[in-house]
């Protein structure tokens, strides 16, 4: 199978293969900070593009100092979105091995394709990783006060960001 001879990228950036990235920009117009790939049932890959990239190559419509307005749904052009993922991963990949030989995406829950873009400026972390909380309660039978013990824990990603309550950038 095509895919099997190409390599994963545990995670390249800027800083440690300049070379790598000054040629992405100056031969297919992608400027990137880093690129991650990992191969399993579907191709999985994360980059950090320029905000100047993204405009240049007309994924980002308009740019726009409002954060909330620059990534809303209707400034972004996800056919240009899919595409400018596709040039980076197959640039990347061919660079390192063998070009990725798929130009599809898997699709989402939703029956979309799973690309998505995502403005990581500001990096939230969590103050503490797990908390217990104890409250008490009166008991609806006896009337009685209860004690309720609530045990709260962050994982991962969490730890850094609330990737569902924030725009971030996985294509």
């Amino acid at each position: 199978m095509a895919t099997l001879q190409v390599s994963q990228i545990s995670g390249i950036s800027r800083q440690y293969h300049q070379d790598f990235f000054k040629a992405m920009k100056s031969e297919i117009g992608i400027d990137l900070e880093n690129i991650v790939y990992y191969r399993g049932e579907t191709h999985y890959f994360v980059m950090t593009a320029l905000r100047t990239s993204l405009i240049e190559k007309g994924v980002i419509l308009a740019d726009k100092e409002d954060r909330k307005e620059l990534m809303a749904p209707s400034n972004v052009d996800r056919s240009k979105l899919h595409s400018f993922a596709i040039e980076a991963a197959q640039y990347a990949t061919g660079h390192f091995s063998a070009k990725l030989p798929v130009t599809e995406f898997a699709l989402d829950a939703r029956g979309n394709p799973d690309c998505a873009v995502f403005d990581f400026t500001n990096l939230y972390s969590a103050k503490n990783a797990c908390q217990v909380r104890v409250t008490s309660t009166t008991c609806f039978t006896c009337g009685e006060k209860e004690a309720i013990v609530l045990y709260y824990v962050e994982l991962g990603e969490f730890l850094l960001s609330k990737i569902f309550e924030q725009n971030l950038c996985s294509c």
